[in-house]
């Protein structure tokens, strides 16, 4: 809702050039929707964890799937205009909004001091983000220019292929990450394990260097005349 003058000002100079108004009563509603269907979700998982699980196992996991399956399928043949109006400027702008969003959320909870975790999990959350709700609210603001609605819509739908490519990329770099590592840790500790057998050898070594040679000197005991052995070691 708060970013709705932003983008009056970024992209809605170039459609609304020559309307004295501009409305953005459609674009609030559905950015409201979003707002206050997020609010729900946390109010019902904060007080009812059991009922959000099962909204979430029996309505929202099937319906999810069933939007996949029509984007791919049905969405991917109405939408086939945006492979010719793609330029190296979209791919970009594309590519750059969610990795944008998880670059900063991170950055964000690390100078807050949040623990590890939570601020992947925030940068997850702000790179993913909601196109259809965006696709909806730029259809229905400029529903008066089908032409317009379309290449307004260019970005949004790139932007839902490049975020599952970002996730990809993050796994790939985090599994390298993780091999590199095991990779480092194998052999600190075999270089541990030679420097232990070396230091054994080196300590037995001069053990036996510094141990002196037993020597023998005879006492006679007084009392009884007779003469004993002592024993000393250096």
């Amino acid at each position: 809702v708060g970013t709705a003058p932003l983008w009056i000002f970024v992209l809605g100079q170039y459609f609304y050039r020559d309307h004295k108004v501009i409305p953005i009563y459609n674009f609030e509603i559905w950015l409201a929707s979003t707002f206050f269907a997020y609010t729900a979700g946390l109010v019902i998982n904060r007080f009812k964890p059991a009922v959000a699980d099962g909204l979430l196992t029996w309505i929202i996991k099937p319906l999810m799937l069933l939007a996949s399956i029509l984007y791919i399928t049905l969405g991917v043949y109405i939408n086939m205009y945006v492979f010719d109006r793609i330029n190296e400027y979209a791919v970009l702008s594309a590519f750059l909004l969610p990795l944008s969003g998880f670059t900063v959320a991170y950055i964000t909870g690390k100078i807050f001091r949040q623990k590890d975790s939570f601020c992947k999990s925030m940068a997850l959350e702000t790179s993913s983000l909601n196109v259809l709700i965006v696709l909806a609210a730029i259809r229905f603001s400029l529903e008066s220019n089908k032409n317009s609605a379309d290449f307004a819509s260019v970005v949004p739908l790139w932007v839902m292929f490049t975020i599952p490519g970002i996730y990809v990329l993050l796994a790939i770099l985090r599994f390298f990450k993780g091999c590199i590592g095991n990779f480092l840790e194998s052999r600190k500790q075999q270089q541990f394990r030679h420097f232990s057998i070396a230091s054994g050898i080196v300590n037995q070594a001069n053990m036996a260097a510094l141990s002196a040679p037993l020597f023998v000197t005879e006492v006679t005991d007084d009392d009884q005349g007779s003469v004993s052995e002592k024993i000393t070691v250096l």
